[in-house]
């Protein structure tokens, strides 16, 4: 299954080395693109989970929940 886009985005194609336009609304599926379009506002649904997951623990330092 793929993610879509809901801007546009300029990639290398893995394969050519050419520069590729794509578009909104194009559906993603090979992760070798997908590792390309880093900007969360690019994707339909935000990051991917496993950046929303680390997104908390990189701005979080040592202790900081325990003074809450």
């Amino acid at each position: 299954m793929g993610r879509r886009l809901v801007e546009c985005v300029f990639i290398t194609d893995p394969d050519s080395q050419d520069v590729v336009i794509l578009q909104p609304g194009t559906v993603v599926t090979d992760p070798r693109i997908a590792e390309q379009i880093t900007h969360p506002v690019a994707w339909e649904d935000g990051p991917p989970p496993d950046e929303e997951d680390t997104a908390g623990e990189e701005t979080s330092g040592p202790g900081d929940a325990a003074g809450e």
